[in-house]
């Protein structure tokens, strides 16, 4: 999912942890892990991917025991498996929402596998 913000003054800092940062007017990508489905809970597949919010990455695993890779990828905001569509939601799209019921021109982008939430997000 990436969210274009409008551009307005400020002062471009993107630290906040709690919603991304429409002062700075640039294309941010936000990242949500889905959760196992019930097959994959009954098959007891593993993930192959981890997520760190704290550190707005996702590593991505490949192969298994000593031959496993990983590859790890920035993001401006991560979700887990164990986020809310809520989270999600108040967090990376509600800014959105705001600046254009402000009267300012945004867009949402969300892309991702059939069923895992994004129209209700």
């Amino acid at each position: 999912m990436s969210t274009t913000p409008r551009a307005k003054k400020g002062n471009g800092n993107n630290n906040n942890n709690n919603t991304l940062d429409p002062h700075n007017g640039a294309v941010q990508v936000v990242v949500r892990l889905r959760p196992l489905n019930e097959r994959e809970k009954k098959y007891g597949t593993l993930p192959v991917l981890s997520a760190s919010t704290a550190n707005k990455t996702v590593t991505v695993i490949k192969g298994k025991g000593d031959r496993q890779a990983r590859s790890s990828y920035s993001f401006d905001r991560v979700f887990t498996a164990f986020s809310t569509q809520h989270d999600v939601f108040e967090q990376s799209i509600q800014p959105v929402l705001d600046d254009v019921l402000m009267g300012y021109e945004s867009t949402v982008f969300a892309y991702g596998q059939t069923g895992t939430g994004k129209t209700h997000t």
